[in-house]
């Protein structure tokens, strides 16, 4: 294991997956409860990895008071799994460099850029890493492809959410994601070293568990952003899967979120889910098919 990055247990993992397609499947949801300020309180929930459960009880917060919003959450979704697998990456060439940042900015255009920083390293590393961050990080397939969400709720029933749906403006926003080690990352604004986030994997996923993972804030964005549409106390309850064959490169298997489900639970009139659907940023995000660029600089 070098800087907490064990390439020995990914190929065994891909190797089991191979063999074993129904352990790949890994199953997280995250719930949101509505509180005052713009504030949403959210707890991640038990994730499912093929069998097993694996138990993840992070409480944290998103927006109100500095925090970070539903978008600058997807925005740190995407930039903590770029570092994670360009880390990946040069550990496998042995060249690991002393700071790793990936500066994710959405455009005015609502282009979205990430864009790594990962002082000197080879040419072919770098570029190895720039195409297996566009390939097979599963937040950035998540926002590159065309998605789709099933909304419920007992005021409104059940409705599929497609980009044919969403009609809201993008704002502009950036983050720097800068890779620790292993899988943890800490996200930050440009310009101010003061942590906003902290991400990390589960240690069945080679990471330490020590904070929610990049698709658990994918989930807590659209949770968070889904909840401010109804009144004080609201909850909604995000879930997605994914396929970890997509992320380690096992086979055709996808590597973005799927499944996408937005609980609405309490607190909503018939109308909220609709308006949400037709009008929220961070889940036009990831519902539309979006351009992501990656590039790198030393």
């Amino acid at each position: 294991m070098l800087n907490g990055v064990d390439l020995t247990a990914r190929r065994e993992l891909a190797g089991l997956l191979a063999e074993q397609s129904w352990e790949a499947q890994l199953a997280a949801e995250v719930e949101a409860t509505a509180a005052p300020a713009g504030r949403a309180e959210l707890a991640t929930r038990v994730t499912r990895l093929g069998g097993s459960r694996v138990v993840r009880p992070f409480r944290f917060a998103l927006g109100g008071d500095g925090r970070p919003g539903p978008v600058d959450t997807v925005l740190a979704a995407l930039g903590s799994c770029a570092a994670t697998e360009a880390a990946v990456t040069f550990t496998e060439y042995g060249r690991l460099p002393d700071r790793l940042d990936v500066d994710v900015v959405l455009r005015p255009d609502g282009t979205v850029q990430c864009a790594l920083r990962g002082g000197d390293v080879p040419p072919e590393a770098a570029a190895t890493a720039l195409r297996r961050m566009a390939e097979r990080s599963t937040a950035l397939r998540t926002v590159a492809e065309a998605g789709t969400i099933t909304l419920s709720s007992p005021t409104a029933g059940r409705r599929s959410g497609t980009a044919a749906d969403c009609a809201g403006p993008l704002p502009t926003a950036a983050v720097t994601a800068r890779w620790q080690s292993g899988s943890r990352v800490t996200v930050t604004r440009p310009g101010d070293d003061r942590p906003l986030l902290e991400a990390d994997q589960p240690k069945q996923l080679f990471g330490a568990d020590r904070a929610p993972s990049p698709h658990e804030y994918l989930l807590a964005a659209l949770a968070a952003e889904a909840a401010a549409t109804g009144s004080e106390g609201a909850m909604v309850c995000a879930s997605g899967r994914i396929d970890l064959r997509g992320p380690l490169a096992v086979g055709n298997a996808p590597v973005g979120l799927r499944d996408l489900l937005a609980q609405f639970l309490t607190g909503f009139g018939p109308e909220q889910p609709r308006h949400w659907l037709t009008s929220g940023p961070a889940l036009r995000l990831v519902l539309e098919p979006r351009r992501v660029e990656v590039t790198f600089s030393p």
